[in-house]
């Protein structure tokens, strides 16, 4: 999925500053936590199809911002697309076409990626609990060589700096099961059912 990091940025971006393209009515403001809500078949089928559409145009906007050559350039590049209805409003009209929209489209990747995350970090699961007791253990024994005074205080330093990647590690662990708890199982029973095809998607 090595491209995929650069579209995922863009639709991002691009949702931030403008969100939906303009219509004859005011668009509803996006509901929170979108990427939480259950997943459809017929959501992700239609993002299937239309993801491509999306990652052409995206991929020609890459181009250009290339083109220009320098970080500041992209800065520049991103802020005016961004601001750009024109530009939404053409890939909304591409999408429509494919049987989607932007405003069905964004939630439908939001939700298929965030699924996709919560499916690898289950299948990471035992192999990280195996992880953090094993840290827990090495925790003891360095908390342990603190109070011991024949431990030089350069040692103790570098064993300060150990214990709070550990408890870093720890911390992020526990804020991923978190967040990742959100995830309705159907969406994640979902996309085990086509993972191959969308990896496949998304790493071409």
């Amino acid at each position: 999925m090595r491209r995929f990091a650069p579209v995922a940025l863009l639709l991002l971006c691009i949702f931030i500053f403008c969100g939906a393209p303009p219509e004859s009515e005011a668009p509803q403001p996006p509901a929170e936590d979108v990427q939480f809500q259950v997943l459809t078949a017929g959501e992700l089928q239609k993002f299937v199809t239309a993801f491509p559409i999306f990652r052409a145009e995206m991929e020609k906007k890459g181009e250009e911002w290339e083109k220009l050559g320098s970080g500041r350039a992209f800065t520049d590049w991103l802020q005016t697309y961004a601001e750009s209805n024109k530009d939404i409003a053409e890939l909304d009209a591409k999408l429509k076409a494919a049987g989607t929209s932007w405003d069905e489209f964004v939630p439908a990747m939001a939700k298929t990626t965030v699924a996709m995350i919560a499916v690898m970090m289950d299948s990471m699961r035992t192999s990280m609990k195996e992880e953090i007791e094993g840290a827990q253990e090495d925790m003891a024994e360095l908390e342990a060589k603190l109070k011991d005074p024949s431990v030089s205080e350069q040692e103790k330093s570098m064993i300060n700096a150990q214990l709070e990647m550990i408890k870093g590690m720890q911390e992020s662990m526990k804020a991923q099961d978190t967040a990742y708890a959100k995830v309705p199982q159907q969406n994640k029973e979902l996309i085990k059912e086509h993972w191959d095809a969308l990896t496949d998607m998304f790493g071409e």
